[in-house]
This record gives C-alpha cells, sequence and structure tokens, in this order.
C-alpha cells in the first residue's frame, strides 16, 4: 500500500531532477533527452518543467504554513523545500493523530498531485498512445481507444543514517491493453479479436446513422 510516505521520499528524490530537465530535455517532442553544447541562453525552456517549479516553489510552503497552523503549531521556514516536505509529512500524521482526517486526507491528496505534476514534467508518466479507432461502446461522446502510456518507478537500492531511501533507479512498467479513458472499458490481448469485430460494427452503425441522417436532412 502506497503511503504518504513513500509520496514524499518520491518528491524528494525527483525534486533536485527538475532544475537539470529545464534545459536538457527543452524542445524535444518525441520523449529523448538530450545534452547540448550550446550557450544555456539559446536552449529554448522547458514549459512543463519550469511550471512545475513555479508551483511548488509557492504551493509547497504554503501548504507547509497551513498544515502547521492547522495542527495548531507554529510555521517554520528553514529546509527549504525539502524541509517543508519533511515536516508536511510529520504534520499529516499530527493532523491524523488529532482527529482532522479530512485536513489529512487534503494534504495527502495535495502532495500526491504534486509527485504527479514531477512525474509527468520528467517523462516518467508517458502519454497514453492512440489506437487508431474509437471505443465501440458509445457513441456520446466519440472517445478514441488508447494504450496506456509507461510508468516508470523508482527502486532504491539503500537508504541513508535517517532512513530515507537513496541512489534510486528506474523500472519501467507497461500494461498491454487497449481501453477508453470515458467508459472505463478494456481489452487484454486475448479479447483483441472480439474488439476488431465490435468496432467494424460500430463502425457499420455510424456510417448507416449518417447516411440516415444525410437523407433526413436533404
Amino acid at each position: 500500500m502506497t503511503t504518504l510516505a513513500d509520496f514524499i521520499d518520491e518528491l524528494l528524490v525527483l525534486w533536485p531532477a527538475l532544475p537539470t530537465a529545464l534545459a536538457r530535455d527543452a524542445g524535444i517532442q518525441t520523449g529523448e533527452r538530450v545534452t547540448t553544447s550550446e550557450n544555456v541562453h539559446t536552449v529554448p525552456l522547458n514549459v512543463d518543467v519550469a511550471a512545475v517549479l513555479v508551483d511548488l516553489h509557492r504551493e509547497i510552503p504554503d501548504w507547509a504554513r497551513w498544515a502547521a497552523e492547522t495542527a495548531g503549531e507554529t510555521p517554520t521556514a528553514s529546509g527549504g523545500i525539502p524541509g517543508h516536505l519533511r515536516r508536511i509529512q510529520a504534520l499529516h500524521d499530527r493532523l491524523s493523530g488529532l482527529g482532522r482526517t479530512r485536513d489529512a486526507e487534503r494534504l495527502a491528496t495535495t502532495v500526491h498531485a504534486w509527485l504527479t505534476a514531477c512525474r509527468r514534467a520528467l517523462g516518467l508518466n508517458r502519454p497514453d498512445r492512440p489506437f487508431g479507432e474509437h471505443c465501440p461502446r458509445h457513441d456520446q461522446p466519440l472517445t478514441a481507444l488508447v494504450l496506456p502510456g509507461d510508468h516508470g518507478h523508482l527502486r532504491y537500492t539503500r537508504t541513508d543514517r535517517h532512513g530515507h531511501p537513496i541512489d534510486a533507479h528506474i523500472v519501467w512498467s507497461r500494461i498491454e491493453i487497449v481501453c477508453c479513458r470515458h467508459c472505463d472499458a478494456m481489452w487484454t490481448p486475448e479479447r483483441y479479436m472480439l474488439l476488431g469485430r465490435l468496432i467494424r460494427q460500430a463502425n457499420r452503425d455510424r456510417e448507416h446513422q449518417a447516411a440516415e441522417e444525410t437523407g433526413d436532412a436533404a
């Protein structure tokens, strides 16, 4: 079970990587990361990474302050972003201990959103790939089927003297399915032939419906 501590441990690993990614993968559209020997001022800015840096520089201290005040403690401004993140973990436990479950859940949801934004900006949550057909189960809305994007998972070889995981490496996972993000229908490889039949029938029905509507309009 993934916990808030797991989210924060991963954020503490990914946070230092964001400034490096600002220029290194700027302008790259294929998902490949490259280095450049050009003057840094000529390198286009990676707007996704920049936006995450700006947002988190503002939000993490603000939420740490809110959590401290909500828990009845004095906010602190030391330790930078890593210090605020570790304080947030302790404040989450404090809020839970005070019975302020809703506030603790709100804090955990926000931390998870930060992690998702970091992962997306760094390319660890790769986007879905188009399948090239629409979901055969519905037309309203007409929704393209997709192959889920790959996900990079951090694995750690050891912990430091404080028990925090370090020496991270990435393990990639891929789910072999076709799915619809609107109705959550999914087809595994052994059901691809069925999916093909459903798609052909749905396309025929749509063509027939379009022809009827054209005839009615005439």
